[in-house]
């Protein structure tokens, strides 16, 4: 199973809501293009926890997330290997 390197950033979109949307970037970024990164969208945070721990991120950097989410907002995963599959599974259409 091939996988590549990922970016996640998680933005929360309104603290009483506690909904949350993540936008996918493959690594490595090209500097001053026109980058659109797909979204996802979870209603809550335990289904995003959920989501981002069966694609192998460990609890110590989702309570960090959690946290960071918490106070500021949003959040950012840098240097995710994912294969195909586990980028569909958190949400993201793969396209060839």
């Amino acid at each position: 199973m091939r996988r590549k390197a990922y970016r996640l950033h998680i933005l929360i979109h309104d603290p009483s809501s506690k909904a949350y949307t993540i936008a996918l970037a493959e690594l490595p970024l090209q500097r001053n293009s026109a980058l659109i990164m797909p979204l996802a969208n979870f209603p809550s945070s335990k289904q995003l926890a959920s989501a981002l721990s069966r694609v192998g991120v460990p609890t110590a950097v989702l309570r960090k997330m959690k946290t960071s989410l918490d106070t500021e907002g949003l959040h950012r995963l840098t240097d995710l290997m994912l294969s195909d599959e586990q980028v569909a599974s958190l949400g993201f259409k793969i396209t060839a």
